[in-house]
């Protein structure tokens, strides 16, 4: 994404405000840890490790990583280690605000933590009532205790409770909810209907009541602009159904995939609080490819996207396919197809892997079945299959 002199102009004024909130844009990893360390002092830190890796391992939920932290100055080091993700999240936010006409009169940051953004929309939007939410005590105490005039409420939308203030005309929420659950992926091959999978119904359940509880706050016709940690394109589909039950219209035209560092894009999401029916899955597939993926020779597609672009891509003609069986019970499926002026080798597997090249359509046939990308190791090698 090409940046226009505004965002240009907010993503200094964003930058400036991290800095002054304690944030260390450039730093690195070890000197982040060093700096916790010496905050929290070894038996602190050591319970902030161990917590850590239990939230690596999908043991405990990143709530538990939060209440490790006692201040501003040690929860904005922590922050820190993502900083790049929440400044460039941050300003496309901001930008998506500043493009509704009226200026919205009540904006609401869901899922504000230490409320560091939210007090930064109060100065960019000054006319405006911003109000922050979050259900984690913790961090709330801390976003309390900054001086400042912007108001922070505690309200775990996940669950069904009372709406604390209603009646707003527009939405941010960035990076607050955490789709990468510890879910078991099960993927059939040659699947053509994500909203059949298990996956994709857990995903649906767990977001329908953080999007009706958005919606019962919201007026007719609020905007609800949302940068969320979507890894796969069943996760989409789970969500924007969810979005759309709720009474959310997922506005498709302003899907974006947000460069927000050199190895991770990130959805941008735009909603308006409307009825409308949920989108098509290869309509879905088509925004969730048309700006993060280039068709190229040189660089294979891997795992959700290759099976998104293969499955989007229109009518292909099979040239050969070779199934593989492993040992753990999984199945691997290879083919090799033309589709226009491409020659595609695809592999997907039941595990969730998948890999898809791009060569020239006359070179089909010099392309091999009998070598294969192993979803196991995913390294190149030769497998016993049928």
């Amino acid at each position: 994404m090409t940046k226009t002199e505004p965002q240009k102009h907010l993503r200094k004024e964003f930058a400036s405000h991290l800095k002054t909130e304690g944030f260390k844009l450039s730093a690195t990893h070890n000197y982040l840890e060093r700096r916790i360390k010496k905050l929290m002092g070894a038996e602190r830190h050591e319970a902030y490790l161990e917590t850590a890796l239990m939230y690596a391992d999908d043991v405990v939920g990143v709530d538990a990583l939060y209440q490790t932290v006692r201040s501003q100055e040690e929860a904005h080091l922590l922050f820190s280690q993502q900083a790049e993700v929440i400044l460039e999240s941050g300003v496309w936010l901001a930008t998506k605000l500043a493009e509704l006409d009226p200026v919205p009169k009540r904006i609401a940051d869901l899922g504000c933590a230490t409320g560091a953004m939210t007090r930064w929309l109060a100065s960019v939007f000054a006319t405006a009532r911003v109000v922050g939410f979050d259900r984690e005590k913790s961090l709330l105490g801390i976003a309390t205790g900054i001086p400042g005039k912007t108001q922070f409420l505690r309200w775990d939308y996940g669950q069904e409770e009372t709406v604390p203030e209603d009646g707003f005309d527009a939405f941010v929420s960035a990076l607050g909810i955490d789709w990468n659950q510890a879910v078991s992926v099960h993927i059939p091959l040659g699947c053509n209907e994500y909203r059949a999978l298990d996956t994709c119904k857990q995903v649906r359940e767990m977001a329908q009541p953080i999007f009706t509880n958005w919606r019962s706050i919201a007026k007719n016709g609020a905007k609800l602009f949302a940068v969320l940690r979507i890894p796969d394109l069943w996760t989409l589909v789970g969500v924007v159904d969810a979005a759309s039950d709720a009474g959310w219209s997922l506005e498709l035209d302003c899907f974006l995939q947000l460069q927000v560092n050199a190895d991770e894009q990130i959805p941008g999401l735009t909603f308006t609080a409307k009825v409308s029916e949920r989108p098509d899955e290869n309509v879905l597939a088509g925004v969730w490819i048309t700006d993060a993926f280039c068709m190229s020779p040189e660089k294979p597609l891997m795992h959700e996207a290759a099976r998104s672009v293969y499955r989007f891509l229109g009518p292909k003609e099979v040239i050969g396919s070779r199934e593989l069986q492993f040992d753990d019970g999984h199945t691997a499926w290879c083919t090799i197809a033309k589709c226009g002026p491409w020659a595609l080798h695809f592999t997907e597997a039941t595990t969730g892997y998948a890999r898809l090249e791009f060569h020239p359509s006359h070179k089909a046939c010099q392309l091999d079945l009998s070598i294969c990308f192993l979803p196991s190791t995913g390294t190149e090698g030769h497998a016993h299959g049928r």
